[in-house]
């Protein structure tokens, strides 16, 4: 189980999310007994070091955080995560041979998340401390695996914790993906509407009107994104956006999550 590798009261990581997983939401997650992770999508080296200090001011809990390799700055965003002392990296949108293994002779963590069978072979050679599946029912870039067959596919390959991710929403979803052996799971979706979570307001408005769905997208590049769209925009969330029906603290949600629900309460 993740909670001995990161030191958590939960199983859970909150899943690294575009201008929304800034330091209120990281350090509240982080608070809970969950692994918050700071995303340093679209930040300068800078701007990533302030949001740092300011998850520091807010938590002593474990956080990570995420770099997505396919951005041109990410080797700047390392420098940063290494020289402020960031305990558990997580590596995603990419694959950098050498990169885990100056991390961890850094003596950080490595989570990998990855989106095939073949993604997952190469950082399980490369000798990752963690891999998180997803499915192609969560948020954002997305292979073309649904979640179940990614998972018990990283299963059979290796002994390394396999945390799962895509669609999970419940207690009773958490529970499925533990029994099957995973080591946990991140979630994304459910933290995007928090009170915590950085999303403009008039966004959270939106998505509670159910007025539009999570689609998978193409780019012009061949690339697939699962999101909403509003107008010309892209908002990615996972499948599950629809369940949600009210915007809770993160305090609220981590116990709804680790409480048995009753037939009524899956959203």
């Amino acid at each position: 189980m993740i909670k001995d590798l990161f030191d958590l009261k939960y199983p859970i990581i909150q899943g690294a999310m575009a201008q929304v997983s800034y330091s209120s939401l990281v350090a509240a997650v982080s608070n809970q007994g969950a692994l918050g992770t700071l995303s340093s999508y679209g930040l300068t080296g800078e701007q990533l070091k302030k949001e740092i200090q300011q998850v520091r001011e807010k938590t002593t809990r474990p956080f990570s955080c995420n770099v997505m390799l396919q951005q041109v700055n990410s080797d700047e965003l390392i420098e940063v995560i290494l020289s402020e002392n960031i305990p558990i990296v997580s590596l995603s949108a990419g694959f950098k041979p050498g990169l885990i293994q100056k991390l961890q002779e850094n003596n950080r963590k490595v989570i990998s998340v990855v989106g095939s069978k073949r993604q997952a072979t190469k950082v399980i050679d490369s000798g990752t401390d963690c891999i998180v599946v997803e499915g192609n029912e969560a948020g954002g870039h997305l292979g073309n695996t649904k979640l179940e067959t990614l998972l018990l596919d990283t299963l059979a390959m290796t002994k390394i914790p396999v945390v799962a991710a895509g669609g999970i929403m419940t207690n009773k979803d958490i529970q499925q993906k533990l029994q099957v052996g995973a080591a946990g799971v991140q979630l994304g979706t459910v933290f995007l509407l928090s009170q915590e979570s950085s999303l403009l307001e008039n966004s959270k408005k939106l998505l509670l009107s159910k007025k539009i769905k999570s689609e998978i997208f193409t780019k012009s590049s061949g690339k697939k994104f699962r999101a909403v769209r509003v107008k010309e925009n892209y908002l990615p969330c996972g499948i599950g956006i629809d369940r949600i029906n009210q915007i809770l603290t993160v305090s609220e949600i981590i116990k709804k999550l680790n409480s048995v629900p009753n037939s009524s309460s899956d959203d």
